[in-house]
């Protein structure tokens, strides 16, 4: 968990890594994370990287690498995940599971699965994320206030966003419970 309280980008079966050893251009620089979670890098061998961040498997290769290279300097990116869906359930137009690629934040997630529909209590959505729900208040990342737009909280692989439906009757609901209590009083 960093420091706002995310977990961290973790490297998984079907990635694909750009590596790149400083000095070494005769290397290949894309890998792709076999389902055992492991790559072959050359002279090194098999890798395991699954489960380790991106600066946690630069650590590990340069650590195995030291052997052919002086204090080599390794960078590992993930450059494609193969692991990145998200869920959106609820009061939307299209509920289901959406891998999501770029910048993933709250509101592109609700607006790939169609957006809420009409009669969804925006202020009672749900995040989901392993065991931790979070309330959130969809208008607060709507709404400019003095310091600019409240940053969206960013998404993880398997997280789940709820979108409740409203529990107020919708204007044609009112109508009808108008219409009763209208002939109650009449009766």
């Amino acid at each position: 968990v960093d420091e706002a309280g995310y977990p961290p980008f973790l490297i998984g079966p079907g990635d694909i890594l750009n590596i790149t050893v400083f000095g070494e251009k005769d290397l290949p620089s894309i890998y792709l994370v076999d389902s055992t979670g492991a790559i072959v890098f050359p002279l090194v061998g098999d890798l395991h990287l699954a489960g380790l961040t991106q600066g946690k498997a630069g650590e590990e290769l340069a650590a195995r690498y030291s052997k052919y290279q002086k204090d080599p300097q390794v960078t590992v990116l993930i450059t494609e995940t193969a692991q990145y869906t998200i869920s959106v359930l609820g009061n939307v137009a299209r509920p289901g599971k959406y891998r999501i690629r770029g910048l993933p934040n709250l509101l592109g997630a609700i607006a790939e699965a169609g957006g809420p529909l009409a009669h969804s209590s925006l202020n009672s959505t749900v995040l989901v994320r392993g065991e931790t729900r979070t309330a959130l208040m969809l208008g607060d990342y709507l709404s400019y206030t003095s310091s600019g737009l409240k940053p969206q909280p960013l998404l993880y692989p398997g997280d789940v966003i709820y979108v409740p439906p409203s529990p107020w009757p919708t204007i044609g609901e009112w109508g009808i419970v108008m219409g009763i209590l209208t002939s109650a009083l009449v009766l």
